[in-house]
């Protein structure tokens, strides 16, 4: 029995090292015993594996985060098709060339194997187990670059807006190309994605010249929306869904409203993850960016008021102030608030370019109209001297703001309160249209983020302690209406 037993081992070896020179995803399981595969993981090989063999030119796998994107793309799949032909050349990229150098790392340990050598003994590098060199045989083997041993197959890899030098290749792998959600919102990053790709990674290609992208969806205008919008070449899309949709996805056996990979990531969890970020989970998770993406606040969001409610409040002002008086500068900008059991309500705003001299004056005169309890003053630039003169020579109640993050993070913080109907407008307010413009195209590169500024220093100011009702301690001596 023993000797059976042994026997069906053996040939159960056979079949799987047969297999596993052929067929990707039995490559994977074969040097990868303990890789989990989920459908989508059986789907996603399946495709790839039509890329491989040339059926599929240009393929785009889209999918959420930890979903196994990379242990595909940027690992198993440059070991694969240099084992299929050690004559293959390859260039991977990444969003920075530290994780470049981390896949080319894991690249060559598959290679080094000595599982990956029983299935392909040709494709062997310079310093594997296994290869026996002469003297004057010398190959490349760096993180960024390595070649095979004795044939022309050769790896390169970077950061893809760090640039990779080199010749061509027979397949481009781009792999999450950006690395998170400041990226995403820079225009100037998007800008040199985008080039590096047209100008030097695309033009890089010949032979085969064929292209396969992987990402966690962080923008409509990503790299992968940028290609679908412009491109002449036919592309292969596949996106995999956190939660299934009612939409019809032939590839995709789930139900509606089934998650992806409950193993990796419950249904409740990716419920919870949606309540908290809608836009972002609609974007990373489902691979589905909105165009508005860009904008942190949408239109929708917007509540407005007319009449104030009953009941106490307090009044703070936001002071966000600019550098020098000149049209070419930024605004002097201050919001002020009444702050209510139900939420904030954004009374007035005073926005112009003016001297230092007549900003002082202004911020007095503001404050002796609405009496506020506190006004906010950010403490960098023209603000630092405003704080000192307003506290040595008047009894205004200042609170100095440190700026400890960028003015993008600020404003994404607070984001949710507009979304959940906290942020009152006054709807009969003259600079009503300039601010909900501001907002609305906050992060889409617009000239000016006065506004937003004061707004997010304020928000962000009350809300962490959930003051609303902790401060309503009585009415504001600012008793008049609009």
């Amino acid at each position: 029995m023993n000797y059976l037993n042994e026997a069906l081992k053996i040939i159960q070896e056979k079949k799987s090292r047969v297999n596993a020179r052929k067929d990707f995803l039995s490559f994977i399981q074969y040097t990868k015993p303990n890789y989990i595969i989920n459908w989508h993981h059986m789907v996603m090989a399946a495709f790839i594996q039509k890329w491989i063999e040339g059926k599929i030119k240009n393929l785009i796998i889209s999918a959420p985060p930890r979903h196994s994107k990379s242990e595909n793309v940027s690992r198993r799949l440059p070991a694969f098709l240099l084992g299929l032909n050690p004559n293959t050349q390859i260039i991977s990229t990444n969003y920075n060339d530290s994780l470049a150098q981390n896949m080319g790392r894991d690249v060559q340990r598959i290679v080094d194997s000595e599982k990956y050598y029983t299935l392909f003994p040709n494709t062997q590098l310079y310093g594997s187990p296994n290869l026996k060199l002469n003297k004057h045989e010398k190959y490349t083997r760096t993180l960024n670059e390595f070649q095979i041993a004795r044939h022309e197959g050769i790896y390169r890899t970077g950061g893809i807006r760090t640039g990779i030098t080199g010749k061509g290749c027979w397949y481009l792998l781009i792999d999450d190309y950006i690395k998170n959600y400041k990226e995403s919102i820079s225009s100037v990053i998007k800008k040199e994605i985008w080039n590096e790709y047209v100008m030097s990674l695309r033009s890089r290609l010949e032979g085969p010249k064929q292209t396969i992208i992987t990402a966690t969806r962080w923008a409509d205008d990503d790299l992968i929306g940028k290609i679908l919008e412009v491109s002449k070449d036919p592309w292969v899309v596949i996106n995999f869904e956190a939660i299934k949709t009612d939409k019809s996805i032939p590839y995709d056996p789930r139900k509606i409203g089934e998650a992806l990979w409950p193993q990796k990531m419950s249904l409740e969890e990716l419920i919870a993850t949606r309540e908290i970020s809608p836009i972002g989970f609609i974007t990373m998770y489902q691979g589905a960016p909105p165009i508005e993406l860009g904008q942190i606040f949408q239109s929708d969001w917007f509540i407005y008021f007319d009449n104030f409610p009953g009941g106490p409040y307090q009044v703070y002002q936001s002071w966000d102030t600019a550098f020098k008086a000149g049209q070419e500068n930024d605004y002097n900008v201050c919001t002020t608030w009444r702050v209510y059991a139900d939420g904030y309500y954004l009374l007035d705003i005073f926005r112009e370019r003016m001297t230092y001299p007549d900003l002082k004056q202004k911020a007095i005169q503001l404050y002796n109209k609405y009496k506020p309890q506190i006004v906010l003053i950010e403490d960098k630039a023209s603000g630092q001297s405003l704080i000192q003169d307003l506290q040595l020579t008047t009894n205004i109640p200042i609170v100095a703001i440190g700026v400890d993050s960028d003015k993008i993070s600020r404003a994404n913080a607070i984001s949710g309160l507009f979304q959940s109907g906290r942020v009152r407008l006054y709807e009969k307010g003259q600079w009503l249209f300039d601010y909900t413009e501001e907002l609305k195209k906050f992060c889409m590169g617009c000239e000016f983020d006065d506004q937003v500024d004061s707004t997010s220093q304020f928000l962000n100011y009350i809300k962490p302690a959930d003051m609303v009702n902790d401060i309503i301690v009585g009415h504001s001596q600012c008793d008049e209406e609009f």
